[in-house]
């Protein structure tokens, strides 16, 4: 397997972390992510992609099963929760099957069929009223949800065109970035580095962190500086290969990638957002480092790189060095990740997560 293969497709364009799950092909596993426009999106790892506003968002509940995904106004489900009742509140629900079966319930619409899984994929709105109407508050938002009901089941799209290895290293670098990224209930705190530095495993919270500026002339190696985010740039070997990203990448979070498959390395560069973007979801560069540690990473350090404060670690079990930091808002984490286990190419790892710097 390429190196490529192994960590493509971190983070989702914006994953909402806490809500996100990985695993085998179904609605129960899913990302939860900020859209371009400032809109949210589900996507199942079935391939099925469901875009909707912030208000849907914020006041969804998602209850998943393999076969088949419910959104509920949360206010109501609750509210019905108190009376007994745990199914009122429904808004939507997204369903595959292998046969025709779905076409007899009320209120469905097909979505498409994919023809290597041998599923049909549909989705069902509710005929009658759901709401809870005893408290006019939760009827009132529950019927402005509806009201964006057809707007939401507009943009439900299923996607077939993808690759299993691909999929498996985007979940590979997804759960790197939900470790990076997750709300722990008390105390919080992270950090990250690569294969730089020595074995040392506790992490380095000095109050002084390293600090490293980075001269392309002293490089060993020719290279180009490479946007991301309109924001930042890392210098990368000019020979490597780049890859178009794939629509589901750029959904997971992945801004770039590229690699030297005769030198047996590769390169990837993500980003994800922290909780809900929410001031009391947001991450300091300390706790993403715990968050690191706590996962078992090894190396985890803070540093300061061209003067953007950094956390730096390695996952040496997937041949993975990084470096990661937060953008001015706090509300967004971006990764640089070298994947290699070649001798000869470890000279690259330093240079290119010391590179990171501001436009």
């Amino acid at each position: 397997m390429r190196k490529t293969e192994m960590f493509l497709g971190i983070a989702m364009l914006t994953l909402a972390f806490p809500m996100t799950a990985f695993a085998s092909d179904g609605f129960e596993d899913f990302n939860d992510y900020m859209t371009e426009d400032g809109n949210y999106a589900y996507y199942f790892e079935c391939g099925i992609n469901v875009k909707m506003p912030e208000d849907w968002y914020r006041n969804v509940l998602v209850e998943t099963e393999q076969k088949f995904v419910t959104f509920y106004h949360q206010a109501s489900y609750d509210k019905y929760l108190e009376d007994g009742d745990n199914a009122g509140g429904k808004l939507l629900t997204i369903g595959c099957s292998v046969n025709t079966d779905f076409k007899d319930y009320p209120g469905y619409t097909y979505i498409g069929y994919d023809e290597e899984e041998a599923m049909n994929y549909y989705y069902a709105v509710p005929t009658d009223y759901q709401g809870y109407a005893e408290d006019e508050a939760v009827k009132s938002e529950y019927d402005r949800l509806y009201s964006e009901l057809e707007e939401v089941c507009k943009n439900i799209t299923l996607n077939t065109d993808y690759d299993d290895d691909d999929l498996d290293d985007s979940e590979e670098a997804a759960e790197i970035a939900r470790k990076a990224t997750e709300i722990q209930p008390e105390d919080k705190g992270g950090m990250i580095a690569g294969k730089i530095g020595g074995d040392e495993t506790e992490t380095k919270t000095s109050a002084e962190p390293e600090e490293y500026i980075f001269d392309e002339s002293k490089s060993d190696y020719e290279g180009t500086w490479v946007s991301f985010a309109d924001a930042y740039q890392v210098y990368l070997p000019s020979y490597w290969d780049y890859y178009y990203l794939t629509e589901q990448e750029k959904q997971e979070g992945i801004l770039y990638k590229a690699e030297s498959e005769a030198e047996d390395i590769a390169v990837i560069i993500n980003y994800s957002v922290i909780g809900n973007g929410t001031e009391e979801d947001l991450l300091t560069n300390e706790e993403v480092a715990e968050n690191f540690q706590r996962a078992g990473y090894r190396e985890v350090k803070q540093v300061v790189i061209n003067g953007i404060t950094s956390v730096t670690c390695s996952i040496p079990d997937e041949d993975i060095s990084l470096t990661a930091f937060l953008n001015e808002e706090g509300n967004r984490l971006y990764m640089v990740m070298v994947n290699t286990d070649e001798e000869t190419s470890m000279h690259y790892i330093e240079p290119i997560l010391h590179s990171v710097k501001k436009v």
